[in-house]
């Protein structure tokens, strides 16, 4: 995805799909944005994030980034692993 240019912006739980077969399945992408890397500063500032889940420099107004996207997987992994410790499951 970001090789191709796109920076999803509102990575989270509800936005992906992980089928039985192991194969993910990103969702939500209407509102990725294409080719940010020439889209203006300002229109990339406005992609809707999801507190919690966003990187803490696209919550203080910052642009999307493809580092931004990664730093939400890591959240969503970080939530994953910790709640099966919890109830005991290995990791």
């Amino acid at each position: 995805m970001h090789g191709a240019g796109i920076v999803h912006g509102d990575l989270k739980p509800g936005n992906v799909r992980v089928y039985d077969d192991g194969h993910v399945c990103i969702l939500d992408v209407e509102s990725a944005l294409v080719d940010w890397q020439h889209m203006p500063a300002t229109t990339r500032a406005r992609v809707t994030h999801t507190e919690g889940y966003a990187a803490p420099e696209v919550e203080e107004g910052v642009d999307c980034t493809p580092a931004s996207d990664v730093y939400s997987l890591g959240v969503m992994l970080r939530d994953d692993v910790s709640a099966c410790v919890r109830v005991g499951m290995a990791v």
